[in-house]
């Protein structure tokens, strides 16, 4: 690849490297080990977006080879998705045997796996919410 053709700023060089480099996702999204087929597609799908951002952000001149780079640059976005993620999908895990009862059940009627339940409640927003409206009424009776 000639870096005259990427300090240009040429489209088909940077299509021409993702290409060339598209092995690279599919490698380091194994190396997340993702735990079904939905989560790995979205793995592969960050990890893309990851070398289209290694392809536009390289610059040959650091002396850096860009496989070296984009697996830095794959590595990062589908960590980003993961820290989003989280951050969306609080979750109650309630244990096998944790819950009250469950002790004296037959073994057969208890959990025996791990049961997850979305809870979207933001106590940081609510509280917030909560502050703006006191503020907004304290304003609204000194008018």
């Amino acid at each position: 690849m000639k870096n005259s053709c990427l300090s240009k700023g040429d489209v088909s060089c940077y299509r021409d490297l993702v290409e060339d480099n598209i092995g690279l996702v599919g490698h380091v999204v194994n190396s997340f080990s993702p735990r079904n087929k939905q989560e790995d597609e979205e793995f592969y799908s960050q990890g893309c977006l990851g070398l289209v951002k290694a392809a536009r952000t390289f610059n040959p001149k650091n002396g850096v080879q860009f496989a070296s780079y984009a697996v830095i640059c794959i590595k990062n976005e589908i960590r980003l998705f993961l820290r989003t993620r989280r951050r969306y999908e609080k979750r109650i895990c309630l244990l096998e045997n944790d819950l009250p009862g469950q002790q004296d059940e037959r073994k057969e009627d208890r959990f025996s796996y791990i049961d997850c339940v979305a809870d979207d409640y933001n106590i940081e927003e609510e509280l917030e919410r909560q502050h703006d409206i006191q503020f907004l009424r304290a304003i609204v009776e000194g008018l």
